[in-house]
Formats: structure tokens, C-alpha cells, sequence
């Protein structure tokens, strides 16, 4: 039987995830340098692509730390289908809203671990834990994330314009996309590719008291049934046949 990311020993899985993010870096220059010669469509296609393998390499590197993302029935199309990375590069997108806030909290965590102990009590103690100390904040937040949401919605289009020609009315090539679009696409992914960066380094540490969070962590992700939650969500997402973002919006509004 050919050998995949889910039959991955956690030891495999930390090489897998330096690997992969490696690839990701370099895809990440390769990017950077077909910009400088003004193939700012090629660059676009590769930059976004790149993105998907910093979101690839987080799973692995989550696992490679005991969790068990990769065997969780469902999750296999992280590993197939472009939106679904789009996705959780969104999700970073919007921790990126929250600014060097959040860039301040991973550093802490990093410098002092009892940090993330604290966090995880709060969060355990109280479920309405988040909407009381973040509620406030979120909701000031919500035009930024919906516009980052509209963007990455159509991140598979930009990656495809960047590669392919298209024929809408008018012939599209890779070669019509502007250097201030790709800028666009930079900006935004930069952040995203910092964000994800952060997060490996935070949870990387060797600390004693990382290792420990890091357990309890795992033994929550079972006890309280979140491997079942996303098999049952991407369950959900198979059988509507939409897009991850189209299923979303359509979740989001049986909610209001």
C-alpha cells in the first residue's frame, strides 16, 4: 500500500513539516523573484501557492506534536483541495487582524510558558471566556474580516489568472496582471506567511511547560470530541456540494 500523509509516524511528520515549509520559503522567493523581472501573474500564481504549503506544513508540524489531524476522517482534502487551504490561510488572515497583539501573546508564550497555562485554564473554566474578554473587540473588528473573507473567496482565481489564459469578454493572460496587484497580493500574504511562521515558533519550544500544554491540549481534542466536530463539518461540506467559502456564508447565514 503507497504511503500518505495520514500513515506518517509523528518522527516522519517532523521532517515532513521542515520540508514542506521549506518548500513554502522557497516558493515564497521564487515568488519574490519573478516579480523583480515584471511576471508579476507567475509570481502572483506561485506566491498563493506557496501559502498553501505554510498551511500543509502547520498540519504536519501539529501532528508531529501528537495530534491527529492527518488521520481525522474528512481531512485528507486539506492535503487535495486548494479553497479548503484557503481557508485556514483566512483564519490567519484574521489573526493577523488582531494585529501585534497577537505577534506579542506567541513571543510571551515562547519567553514564558505559563502564559498559554493561564489562557487554558480561563478558557476551560468559563465557555464564555472569549466573547467576555474579546467579544468587544471582535465586533469592531468584523468589516476588516469580512473584506479579508471576500479576498480569499477568490484566492483560487488569482492563482489560476496567474498561471493560465482566460477568454471573459477579452483575452486574459498571466501577462495583464499589474505590478499593483500583485503588491495587493503581497501585502496580504506577507502577513498570513508571518502569522503562520509565529505559530511554529511559539509551539516549538522545548520548554517544559509547552510540552505540558501541548498535552493537555491533545487530551481536550479527544475528550471533547473535536476530531468528531471536523468530520462532521467537512461531512457537512462534501454533502453540500459547495464551495468551502460558499458553504460557510450559507452556515453563517442559517445562524442570523
Amino acid at each position: 500500500m503507497a504511503k500518505k500523509f495520514s500513515s506518517l509516524t509523528k518522527a516522519e511528520c517532523s521532517e515532513a513539516y521542515q520540508q514542506i515549509f521549506a518548500t513554502a520559503e522557497s516558493e515564497w522567493q521564487a515568488a519574490l523573484e519573478l516579480a523583480a523581472t515584471g511576471k508579476y501573474g507567475n509570481a502572483t500564481s506561485l506566491m498563493i501557492i506557496s501559502i498553501e504549503e505554510y498551511v500543509k506544513s502547520l498540519l504536519i508540524f501539529f501532528d508531529s506534536h501528537g495530534f491527529h489531524f492527518r488521520t481525522t476522517k474528512g481531512v485528507s482534502i486539506f492535503f487535495k483541495n486548494h479553497q479548503i487551504r484557503y481557508v485556514i490561510a483566512f483564519v490567519m488572515a484574521v489573526m493577523n487582524l488582531f494585529g501585534e497583539e497577537m505577534k506579542r501573546f506567541l513571543l510571551r508564550v515562547k519567553e514564558n510558558p505559563e502564559e498559554i497555562r493561564t489562557l487554558h485554564s480561563a478558557f476551560k473554566e468559563d465557555d464564555n471566556y472569549f466573547e467576555k474578554k474579546f467579544g468587544y473587540y471582535f465586533r469592531r473588528k468584523l468589516v476588516e474580516i469580512m473584506r479579508e473573507f471576500r479576498w480569499f473567496k477568490g484566492a483560487d482565481l488569482f492563482r489560476q489568472e496567474g498561471f493560465y489564459c482566460d477568454y471573459k469578454d477579452f483575452l486574459k493572460t498571466p501577462l495583464n496582471v499589474t505590478e499593483d496587484e500583485f503588491k495587493e497580493v503581497f501585502k496580504r500574504l506577507k502577513k498570513v506567511r508571518s502569522i503562520g511562521k509565529a505559530i511554529i515558533a511559539g509551539f516549538e519550544s522545548d520548554s517544559s511547560e509547552i510540552r505540558d500544554q501541548l498535552q493537555k491540549m491533545k487530551t481536550e481534542f479527544r475528550a471533547k470530541n473535536h476530531y468528531l466536530k471536523i468530520t462532521n463539518g467537512l461531512k457537512k461540506l462534501s454533502e453540500s456540494k459547495q464551495s468551502p467559502f460558499e458553504f460557510i456564508e450559507a452556515q453563517i447565514g442559517k445562524d442570523m
